[in-house]
């Protein structure tokens, strides 16, 4: 198992799709193979991710708390009576199914949670999760679309200061919002816009009279970016900053990004498999890369050896073997390595350390093979204690006392 995560808000370009749903394919309307939903299987099958849909939205709505409700909205247009009853057929399933996806979703949104409260030592949770799949038609219009929503609340996502409350630093490397897609920022009751870095669209005439602000895409955004402060409408000096902070990510990269290219680094991770439970190709698309995330498609695949070199890579050519076996290893297993040479366990931040990753992707990794039993942690003071199973420290002292 490769898995990858990033810091803040990776989410799993997934290839899943709900148990029972056929792939939506993405080519021309006339030649598209109609949407299916074969009920005599519970496969679960493969099938494209994020281009299935025409358009998707990521909603941020922010409350005076800091905490969050997410939402990933997608939509696809049906093209005929067969293509809607089919999904009509769809979404009964999968709003009335629970599913290893579904499970997958809050597994990994309560992992996500945990590396964003590790990155900023914030008490964070994902907690009510909710599903929806119905098609909507337009009014007036023969037209319809096949629409899928699934949200979270993420507590604690944004910090508060007095009645100011500041989205921004958990976006550690950045955001990239892909063609066809939109980061939307909704100002939840009794708040309203004070800041907005970089600026986007707002909603009505002007800023603080806005209930959202819309980012769309294809658009790039650099550390802790976008940033958003809001407070009582009373209370609100309204401010927005020009796009100095963002490029348009066509193939050359603002200064000022911080990227150095728009091919990613390959040690980019995904983190929630989140919208893996997005089921019929609804793909969570938020991926974040060492350089930046992606709301939308990732190319992940393809950047492959193109990322950042091992330590030791650049010495002599009959060391090369075992860079290529250390690149061959998964995440976990070079985990595993690093505790094994490390007498069974280490500080969290020494993996961080030794492996040039992340924390926030460390993080991330670590509570996966927790849940999986490989490894477990321990919290002394502000460390946080890694050990493969059998070498558990003892419950009292330092876990580390033998080596002092």
């Amino acid at each position: 198992m490769k898995r990858a995560f990033g810091v803040a808000l990776a989410f799993a370009v997934c290839v899943a799709v709900l148990a029972g749903a056929g792939a939506f394919d993405p080519s021309p309307a006339a030649d598209r193979t109609p949407v299916s939903a074969d009920t005599n299987t519970g496969a679960e099958t493969a099938s494209i991710g994020a281009q299935q849909f025409d358009y998707t939205e990521f909603r941020i709505e922010v409350h005076a708390n800091g905490s969050a409700r997410w939402t990933f909205h997608y939509e696809r247009r049906l093209t005929n009576d067969s293509e809607t009853e089919q999904f009509r057929t769809f979404a009964d399933r999968f709003e009335e199914n629970e599913t290893q996806l579904y499970d997958d979703f809050r597994r990994q949104a309560n992992a996500l949670a945990a590396a964003g409260e590790n990155e900023t030592n914030r008490t964070m949770d994902a907690v009510a999760f909710s599903r929806t799949a119905a098609v909507e038609e337009e009014l007036g219009t023969s037209t319809s679309s096949g629409v899928v929503e699934m949200s979270f609340t993420w507590t604690g996502f944004a910090s508060v200061d007095g009645d100011r409350v500041v989205v921004g630093d958990v976006f550690e490397d950045g955001l990239y919002v892909g063609p066809d897609q939109a980061l939307v920022v909704d100002a939840g009751d009794g708040l309203a816009f004070d800041e907005v870095t970089p600026s986007g669209e707002p909603s009505a005439g002007s800023l603080e009279s806005s209930d959202t602000v819309t980012w769309t895409g294809e658009r790039r955004f650099t550390d802790n970016r976008p940033r958003v402060v809001l407070a009582p409408p009373d209370a609100v000096t309204t401010t927005e900053t020009p796009d100095e902070n963002t490029t348009a990510a066509t193939g050359s990269d603002d200064a000022n990004d911080g990227s150095g290219s728009d091919t990613l680094a390959s040690d980019a991770l995904p983190v929630l498999a989140l919208v893996a439970a997005l089921a019929l190709g609804a793909v969570a698309v938020v991926a974040l890369r060492r350089n930046g995330a992606i709301l939308g498609d990732d190319d992940s695949a393809s950047a492959g050896a193109g990322g950042t070199d091992s330590p030791g890579a650049g010495g002599a050519a009959a060391a090369e073997p075992a860079v290529e076996d250390e690149e061959m290893l998964s995440d976990e297993d070079r985990v595993v390595k690093l505790l094994n040479e490390n007498g069974g366990r280490m500080k969290q931040v020494n993996i961080v350390d030794e492996t040039g990753w992340s924390k926030s992707k460390v993080s991330m990794l670590l509570s996966d093979m927790e849940d999986e039993g490989t490894i477990s942690k321990l919290r002394v003071g502000r460390e946080n204690i890694i050990s493969l199973d059998g070498d558990e420290p003892a419950a009292a002292g330092s876990p580390f006392d033998e080596d002092e």
